[in-house]
């Protein structure tokens, strides 16, 4: 998914707007649960929702880069 965004980041047609599809999908879900967290105390309300998100969404995506390159899993990590 990662190496996809990286690829048809500028690139025009279906694959890239499905992309951006997914990940608006999972950044409407997280702010969902960010909202409900705040509403019952959960969550801190000092931080404004969306960069909660932004900051989840960086976390995640580095996260996949990271093992991608580690080649700690051959047959998707690279070597």
């Amino acid at each position: 998914m990662i190496l996809m965004a990286v690829e048809v980041s500028r690139a025009k047609g279906k694959i890239r707007t499905q992309m951006f599809r997914i990940y608006r999908k999972l950044s409407k879900l997280l702010e969902t649960i960010i909202d409900a967290g705040k509403s019952t105390s959960e969550f801190s309300t000092n931080q404004i929702t969306k960069d909660i998100v932004l900051y989840l969404e960086a976390v995640h995506d580095g996260n996949m880069l990271l093992w991608y390159r580690s080649g700690n899993d051959p047959e998707s990590g690279a070597s």
